[in-house]
C-alpha cells in the first residue's frame, strides 16, 4: 500500500456488501510498507458520526513489513452507507479507501414481541387483562406504525353490510361482546421519532373459556412523506382464558397446637365453605394427606350452591413429641374438568423441644486425680416453656477394666468408683422461657487407671427424652525438655542467635508450659518463641531461642522451663559478647565518666593482685570466684579491652594510622580475647575501663527501654479498663 504511486494497490476498496442492521460486521484490511524506510501512519473514518470504524488507529510498519486492520460497521438504518477510511502516512500522502455497505432487516425494537408469540397465560373469563409493549426505533428515520388485526377485520367484514343497510357507520362497540375480537391494541398508529421509544398497551377481554389466539401484524413507513410500508411485526396473541368453578371461604388454613400441662392431645378441626359459582351442577372429590383429614370425601353441588365441609388435623400423629411443621393441600378434583383447585393447609405442633451443641461429650485424657469441664450449650427451640431434669442411663455406664490405664497399676488397688460417681452434671434440672439458652457443664473426675463411658438423659416435660453420651480417661503427665544445655558462642553483642529446645509430650494428656525468663541478669538474652503454650499428646514442640550477649561480658544465664505443676526444669545457656575495638598509641581524651571508670578498674586490680599475693604467700585460693575473674591485670599481657563503638582508645576516630613504624590500631573483641603483645598495662587498664563504660551506657538503654514498654502496659491497661468501664486499678 505504501511507497511509488505505481506500487500501491489500484482501486483499494472495502466492500461490506448486505449486513444485517443492528449487528457488527468486519472486514480485514491488509498493509504492506514496500519501502526501504519505516512508515508511520494513522487510520480514521472521513465523517465523525460515521457508522464504520477501523482498529487500530496508528500503526508503524517497518521496510517490507506487512501489518492488518479491521474495519467495522455498525449499520443503524435499511439503505446504504459510503464512507472513506483514510491511510494517512507520515511524511507521506493521504490515500483514501471507499467504504461502502447496505443494511438490511428491521430497525425496530421490542423485547415483547421478540418472539413470534406475545402469550397471556392464564386468564379468567370477563376479566379484562393487559400488557404494555414497549417498540424502539433503532433507526435514523422517523417510521409510523399501525397496528391491523385480523379478528377485527374479519368482524368488519361480517357486520358491515348490516350497518349500511341501516344506513349507519360501522361501529365496533355495537357488535356482540361474544362476537367482538379478544385483544385490542391502543393506539393503533403512532409515530416513532429516530432513536425514541413509544410504549403501546395491549388488553384482552374473553367472555369464553379455552384457547384464544389472534393474529396483530404492524406495518412500518418510513419519513412523514412515505407510501410504501412493510411489515415490521408480525405476532400471535395467545391466552388460556378459563371460568372460575369454586369460590372457597379461605384458601390457607391453619391450625397449631401448643403443649399444656395436664391437656391431653386432640384433633383440631376447621370449618371450609365452597360454593358453586360455575353455569353447571359440580361433582368433585376432596383429599388431604396425613395428618389432615377432611369429612367429606366426595360432594356434588348444584349452581350457586354452598356447603360446609371440617378439615381436621391430629398433633398426635407426632409420636416422637418433637415440634414439627407441616405443609399440605386439600385437593379438589372435578369429575367432568381437568381443572385442580387447592386449598393451602398448614399444621404446627410445638411441643417443648431442645437443642444442644453436641449430643457427645469426650473429656479425652485427663490428668489423674484432676476434674475437667466440658461446657455445652443447649436451647429451647420451641414456643412453649421447656420444664427439663437429668437422669442416668444405667444401660451407658460402663468401666473398662481392660484399658491401659487400668492395666498399669501394679498390685493390688482398692475399689474403683462407678461411673456415675466419676461423670456429674450441672444444673440437673431447670427450666427455659422459648428462646432461651443456658450452659450445662458436664464434669469428669479422673479416678487414676480409669476409663469410663456414660450416658445421661435430659427428661423434657411433655416432650422428648435426650441422650448425651461422655467418655473419659485418667492417666498421667509424661514430658521431656531437651536439650538444657545451650552455647550461644561468641559473637557481637547487638547480635543475635537461634537455637531450638524441644518440649515433648510422651503421655496422653495435654500439659501447659511456660519459659520463665525472669532470672535473666538482663533482659533480651533469651527470648522465647512461643514464651507459653499446650503441647497436645504425642506432640513435640519446637520452642525458638532467641540468644543474644546484649553487652560485651560472657554471660552465663538460667532459663526456667514450667510444665504443668512439676518443679521447673533448668535450662542453662551459655554466650559470649564482643564488639570491634582498636588501640592507638596517641594521647587518649578523658572525661570524668571514663576518669571514674578507670579509679574503679586499678581499685579491682589492685584488690585482684593483693589477692592473689596472699593466696601464694599461704598456699591458699585467692577468694575470687572463677566466673569473676578480672580480664586485666597490669603484671599480665592478657586481654586488650575494645572500645566503645569502634571509638579509638584515645576517643578520637581515624585512630588507623602507625607510630614510629609500628601499626598503632590493632583489632579486639570481647574480655577473653588476646590483645597485642606491645601492649602496656596502662592500656589494658584504660581498655577494661572502656569496656566497662560501654556495659554501663547499654545498661541504662535497656533499663530505658523496660521503663517505656512498661508505661505502654499501663496505658493499655487503662485504655481497656476505661472501655470495659472499669477503673485503671482495675483494669490492670
Amino acid at each position: 500500500l505504501f511507497g511509488p504511486a505505481g506500487a500501491r494497490t489500484p482501486g483499494m476498496a472495502l466492500d461490506f456488501g448486505r449486513v444485517p442492521v443492528l449487528s457488527r460486521s468486519s472486514l480485514p484490511l491488509a498493509l504492506h510498507n514496500p519501502t526501504p524506510i519505516p512508515a508511520s501512519f494513522k487510520l480514521f473514518v472521513e465523517s465523525a458520526d460515521s457508522s464504520f470504524a477501523v482498529e487500530p488507529e496508528g500503526m508503524v510498519l517497518g521496510p517490507g513489513e506487512s501489518g492488518e486492520a479491521v474495519v467495522h460497521v455498525r449499520l443503524d438504518e435499511a439503505a446504504a452507507f459510503a464512507d472513506q477510511l483514510h491511510v494517512l502516512v507520515a511524511e507521506g500522502a493521504d490515500m483514501p479507501v471507499p467504504l461502502t455497505a447496505v443494511g438490511s432487516g428491521n430497525v425496530l425494537v421490542s423485547e415483547e414481541l421478540h418472539g413470534d408469540t406475545l402469550d397471556f397465560g392464564h386468564q379468567f373469563v370477563g376479566r379484562q387483562f393487559g400488557r404494555a409493549v414497549t417498540v424502539h426505533n433503532m433507526g435514523r428515520k422517523p417510521v409510523t406504525l399501525t397496528w391491523t388485526s385480523a379478528a377485527a377485520e374479519q368482524v368488519k367484514k361480517a357486520f358491515a353490510k348490516t350497518a349500511r343497510t341501516q344506513g349507519n357507520k360501522f361501529d365496533m362497540t355495537l357488535v356482540p361482546v361474544e362476537s367482538q375480537p379478544i385483544f385490542r391494541i391502543e393506539p393503533e398508529r403512532a409515530s416513532i421519532a429516530a432513536k425514541e421509544s413509544f410504549t403501546f398497551q395491549v388488553t384482552g377481554l374473553a367472555w369464553s373459556a379455552g384457547g384464544a389466539s389472534e393474529q396483530l401484524v404492524c406495518t412500518a413507513a418510513s419519513g412523514p412523506n412515505a407510501k410504501v410500508a412493510r411489515t415490521a411485526f408480525d405476532v400471535s396473541l395467545v391466552a388460556d382464558v378459563a371460568t372460575p368453578l369454586l369460590d372457597f371461604s379461605e384458601r390457607a388454613l391453619e391450625f397449631v397446637h401448643a403443649y399444656e400441662k395436664g391437656r391431653p392431645i386432640m384433633t383440631l378441626a376447621h370449618p371450609l365453605t365452597l360454593r358453586n359459582i360455575s353455569k353447571l351442577p359440580l361433582s368433585f372429590a376432596l383429599r388431604a394427606a396425613l395428618p389432615f383429614s377432611v369429612d367429606a370425601p366426595h360432594m356434588a353441588l348444584g349452581v350457586d350452591e354452598a356447603a360446609t365441609v371440617n378439615v381436621s388435623f391430629d398433633p398426635s400423629l407426632q409420636s416422637d413429641l418433637s415440634s414439627a411443621e407441616f405443609k399440605q393441600k386439600l385437593r379438589i378434583d372435578y369429575s367432568d374438568n381437568p381443572q385442580r383447585d387447592t386449598v393451602d393447609l398448614l399444621g404446627r405442633c410445638d411441643f417443648p423441644n431442645l437443642a444442644f451443641e453436641t449430643t457427645h461429650v469426650d473429656f479425652g485424657s485427663c490428668l489423674s486425680d484432676t476434674t475437667r469441664r466440658v461446657p455445652v450449650r443447649m436451647t429451647n427451640t420451641s414456643a412453649v416453656p421447656v420444664v427439663y431434669r437429668w437422669a442416668w442411663d444405667a444401660d451407658g455406664m460402663h468401666d473398662d477394666a481392660n484399658s491401659m490405664a487400668s492395666l498399669s497399676l501394679k498390685g493390688p488397688v482398692a475399689a474403683k468408683p462407678g461411673a456415675n460417681q466419676l461423670f456429674d452434671i450441672l444444673p440437673i434440672k431447670g427450666l427455659l422461657a422459648p428462646g432461651e439458652s443456658e450452659v450445662v457443664s458436664f464434669s469428669f473426675f479422673a479416678y487414676p487407671a480409669t476409663k469410663a463411658t456414660a450416658t445421661a438423659m435430659c427428661q423434657v416435660e411433655g416432650g422428648p427424652t435426650y441422650t448425651v453420651g461422655m467418655t473419659g480417661e485418667s492417666n498421667s503427665i509424661r514430658y521431656a525438655v531437651e536439650p538444657t544445655i545451650f552455647d550461644g558462642g561468641v559473637l557481637a553483642y547487638s547480635k543475635s542467635t537461634e537455637r531450638e529446645l524441644f518440649i515433648t509430650n510422651q503421655g496422653k494428656v495435654p500439659f501447659d508450659f511456660r519459659v520463665n525468663t525472669d532470672g535473666l541478669s538482663r533482659s533480651g538474652i533469651v527470648e522465647p518463641t512461643p514464651r507459653a503454650g499446650v503441647v497436645a499428646p504425642g506432640q513435640k514442640l519446637a520452642v525458638k531461642l532467641r540468644l543474644s550477649p546484649v553487652v560485651p561480658e560472657k554471660l552465663q544465664e538460667m532459663v526456667l522451663v514450667e510444665v504443668a505443676h512439676f518443679e521447673p526444669v533448668a535450662v542453662s545457656v551459655t554466650i559470649e559478647g564482643m564488639y570491634p575495638c582498636v588501640c592507638a598509641s596517641l594521647p587518649r581524651e578523658r572525661d570524668a565518666e571514663f576518669d571514674a571508670a578507670l579509679h574503679a578498674v586499678r581499685s579491682a586490680t589492685l584488690t585482684h593482685e593483693a589477692l592473689q599475693m596472699h593466696a601464694a604467700a599461704t598456699g591458699g585460693s585467692s577468694g575470687v570466684p572463677h566466673g569473676r575473674q578480672l580480664a586485666v591485670s597490669p603484671s599480665k599481657r592478657s586481654t586488650a579491652a575494645p572500645s566503645v563503638g569502634g571509638r579509638s582508645a584515645t576517643g578520637k576516630s581515624g585512630a588507623g594510622k602507625t607510630t614510629a613504624g609500628k601499626t598503632a590500631a590493632g583489632k579486639g573483641g570481647a574480655r577473653g580475647t588476646p590483645a597485642p603483645p606491645d601492649i602496656g598495662p596502662e592500656q589494658r587498664l584504660e581498655l577494661e575501663a572502656e569496656r566497662r563504660r560501654l556495659v554501663a551506657l547499654l545498661d541504662a538503654r535497656i533499663r530505658e527501654a523496660a521503663a517505656v514498654a512498661a508505661a505502654a502496659r499501663a496505658e493499655e491497661a487503662a485504655a481497656a479498663a476505661d472501655a470495659n468501664g472499669a477503673t485503671p486499678a482495675e483494669g490492670t
